[in-house]
This record gives C-alpha cells, sequence and structure tokens, in this order.
C-alpha cells in the first residue's frame, strides 16, 4: 500500500506499521549491530584456526557463515531506514537512532582538502562533483 504524506485521507496514527516503527527501528538496528559484530567475530576465529591448524574444516564454515550474518544485516539495515522514514513522517521531530550529516559533501570536502567548498560543489583532490 502506497502513503501519500501529502494527501489528506489518510492518517498516518491510523496505520499499525507507522505505529509500531519507533520500535521496530530500534529493534532492527540492534539486531544489526549484533549480526556484524557476530560476524566480525566469525571471521577472527577463522583466521586463528586457520593459523594454526590449516587442515581444518572450521575456517571455511565460519567464513561462510560470517558471510550470511553479513548479508541478513544489510537486510536489517534495508528495513531499519523504511522503519526511521516510517518513525520520521509520523513524528516529524523524533529523534534518530545515528545522526545523518546535514550535507555530505561539505563534510567530504573539508576531510579531504580541509577548507571549505563553495555551495553546491564538492571539491576532491581528483574531481570536481556536483551536490545539487
Amino acid at each position: 500500500m502506497r502513503v501519500d504524506l501529502d494527501a489528506e485521507e489518510v492518517r498516518l496514527e491510523s496505520l499499525p506499521r507507522f505505529q509500531s516503527a519507533a520500535v521496530q527501528a530500534r529493534q532492527l538496528y540492534q539486531l544489526g549491530v549484533a549480526l556484524a559484530l557476530l560476524a566480525l567475530l566469525a571471521w577472527a576465529l577463522a583466521f586463528f584456526i586457520g593459523l594454526f591448524s590449516s587442515e581444518s574444516l572450521w575456517p571455511v564454515l565460519l567464513g561462510n557463515n560470517a558471510a550470511a550474518m553479513l548479508v541478513l544485516a544489510a537486510g536489517a539495515q534495508s528495513a531499519f531506514w523504511v522503519a526511521d522514514w516510517r518513525n520520521g513522517a509520523l513524528n516529524p521531530h523524533h529523534q534518530r537512532l545515528r545522526p545523518r550529516p546535514t550535507n555530505r559533501c561539505v563534510a567530504l570536502s573539508v576531510l579531504t582538502s580541509g577548507s571549505m567548498p563553495e555551495p553546491g560543489v564538492c571539491w576532491l583532490p581528483s574531481a570536481r562533483l556536483s551536490c545539487g
């Protein structure tokens, strides 16, 4: 079902997926972080097992499980973006779980060149990107 935020016939407060968006966003964020940490732990364990026991099958198994956990974490991150958008649509002034940069171009330009760019333009050492 599509939701038009400009239309006044649909009240977002009456839709259950918008009502539970804050809880879902928090749970999906925690799930994504936990899966990413477990994947990192599995890869580290696979590395050390492979370092000391090169004939073992455990590094392959742990590496494949870690890759699968990262795919699940990517799915959780995608679902988090949807739930966070729904929460923002229902509560326009809500506090986001993670801060978002207001202008990526300014942050990127300051990090790479150390100076502020002109409005709407990112200056990089190798290219000029438009941020309009």
